[in-house]
């Protein structure tokens, strides 16, 4: 990754300790999650000395956030009994389950924005909306591929803008 690229990815880990640390039980929760996925996206580019664009940026972190949402839901009711009151747990599995939904819709759309494939495209779409409602079961299975869709859409947009060969 090079002084820069490495320096930037350090940042998104101090991002992690910073959530432990401090934001787990924020309303802020979700903040450490937004920037340390922007800063491992970033990092990539910044080392082949190129300036990451806007919507890498904003796709990453929408990712982040919507991996911490779904992480907080299959341990929400123990967090809740623990203590830990971050911006998930005081808004509940269904508003959580929603605002996961939401956010992987609004990341595969923008990935698809800036490199379509159509086929990703739909599948990410159908597996984004399945996760507002589905049993925990089928909603894991339907967010990890949700999940796969849009890392696979974002390595075919940021393929374009580091050069290398699309998916």
């Amino acid at each position: 990754l090079g002084v820069k690229g490495g320096l930037i990815y350090l940042f998104g880990v101090g991002m992690g300790i910073s959530y432990n640390l401090y934001f787990k039980s924020t309303l802020f929760s979700p903040l450490p999650y937004a920037i340390a996925f922007a800063a491992l996206a970033s990092c990539i580019v910044v080392a082949t000395d190129r300036n990451p664009p806007l919507w890498l940026m904003l796709a990453a972190s929408l990712l982040g956030v919507a991996a911490h949402f779904a992480n907080v839901l299959k341990d929400l009711d123990q967090d809740l009994t623990s203590g830990i009151k971050g911006l998930p747990q005081r808004l509940g599995k269904k508003y959580s389950r929603l605002i996961v939904s939401v956010l992987l819709i609004t990341t595969t759309l923008l990935l698809n924005n800036t490199h379509p494939n159509t086929p990703l495209l739909v599948i990410g779409l159908i597996a984004s909306v399945i996760t507002s409602f589905a049993p925990n079961k089928l909603m894991f299975t339907c967010l990890m591929i949700t999940a796969v869709i849009d890392v696979a859409l974002l390595i075919n947009a940021a393929g374009s803008v580091i050069g290398s060969t699309t998916i």
